[in-house]
């Protein structure tokens, strides 16, 4: 998952985004749920960057 946290973030123009496609690939590979594991990155990556 840390893996998938570093490459799935993007920093876009006024916040930090995670790329659908990313985790897409990662969730074919390891027969994971895609929107789930789709909601829990963005849910992770909105908290860590908000604390910021």
């Amino acid at each position: 998952m840390t893996n998938l946290f570093s490459l799935s973030s993007k920093s876009g123009i006024s916040s930090v985004e995670v790329e659908y496609v990313v985790v897409k690939d990662f969730c074919e590979k390891y027969e994971l749920d895609t929107i789930d594991t789709f909601s829990v990155i963005k849910r992770i990556v909105s908290e860590v960057y908000s604390k910021k």
